[in-house]
């Protein structure tokens, strides 16, 4: 093959063959220089562009580069591998968050040991806004696979969900268990993206009130997820629900983790403090983008 592209690069130079008996004799270095000139001139961009000017045509190199590489959409950049070449899609849990208005005490005034993480975002719930807040013992996670979402390092976190297309306040509290359970594992959601999940025990919703007198169905239930191995993994979730609902939809924080040692180590000694800290507020104004100081319990603002 090397024989061959020297031919042709020969074929395409002037009239008068290096070869040729009529022609001076020629050494290796210069015929190499005569050789390496017609495979420049074949390289080079065309004349089309100038010399010095920016070629805008995509560099494929580009595309590998781990400093830009998957850095849109607010997910950190990352290496090329089999993570990041997956179909992974993004969980859908309905929530819709105003610009602007995600907050967390810890990104504000660093992490503390002794004060839990404080976090609140105004949310589009049934044709108007709601105030969410609630506490957690860990960190608030942000990129493109996540809305409202706190997670340890062993998989235990909370988040929000809102359900949709309610069932009628006047509903048993097995219905309302029952439609709170598969909203929160339907296979769009965050524990669907292997295939779905199966469900084992769902308890009766119970009606609860936080400490500003708002009402929510609790509820806690047991299933089967599949991990991305296609291992099935078993998992708890206590899931308090806004109520009655509004405009069809009901805000939900999800609290889930593992069952056994791995539940009373991982969530059962924050579990109260979790759940009795989730409240809810109408905004009454219309405007956007503004920042609400965190009362988490203490009431509406004024």
């Amino acid at each position: 093959m090397r024989s061959v592209g020297v031919v042709s690069l020969l074929l395409l130079a002037p009239s008068a063959s290096p070869l040729s008996p009529g022609s001076p004799a020629i050494c290796r270095r210069g015929f190499g220089g005569l050789a390496g000139g017609a495979l420049v001139s074949v390289l080079l961009p065309p004349p089309s562009i100038a010399a010095g000017s920016n070629d805008e045509r995509f560099d494929p190199l580009d595309y590998v580069n781990k400093e830009t590489l998957n850095s849109f959409g607010g997910a950190s950049a990352q290496p090329v591998g089999v993570g990041t070449m997956s179909s992974r899609a993004r969980p859908v849990t309905n929530v819709k968050v105003v610009d602007g208005t995600l907050t967390s005490t810890w990104e504000e005034s660093g992490k503390s040991k002794k004060a839990a993480n404080g976090v609140q975002a105004e949310l589009e719930v049934g044709g108007g806004n709601v105030r969410v807040q609630f506490a957690s013992p860990w960190k608030l996670n942000r990129g493109m696979f996540y809305d409202v979402e706190t997670r340890g390092e062993g998989g235990d976190g909370c988040y929000l969900h809102v359900g949709r297309k309610a069932p009628a306040a006047s509903s048993s509290d097995k219905d309302v268990a029952r439609w709170i359970a598969e909203s929160v594992t339907a296979k769009s959601s965050r524990f669907g993206a292997n295939g779905g999940v199966t469900l084992k025990t769902i308890m009766p919703a119970e009606t609860v009130m936080n400490a500003d007198g708002q009402a929510f169905r609790d509820t806690t239930f047991f299933f089967d997820t599949l991990s991305p191995s296609m291992r099935e993994l078993p998992r708890r979730a206590r899931v308090r629900a806004s109520w009655p609902p509004r405009g069809g939809e009901s805000v939900m924080l999800v609290l889930q983790g593992g069952v056994g040692e791995a539940y009373k180590k991982g969530v059962k000694p924050y579990e109260e403090l979790i759940v009795t800290s989730f409240a809810t507020y109408d905004v009454k104004s219309g405007l956007k983008n503004r920042k609400k100081s965190d009362t988490f319990g203490e009431g509406e603002e004024a």
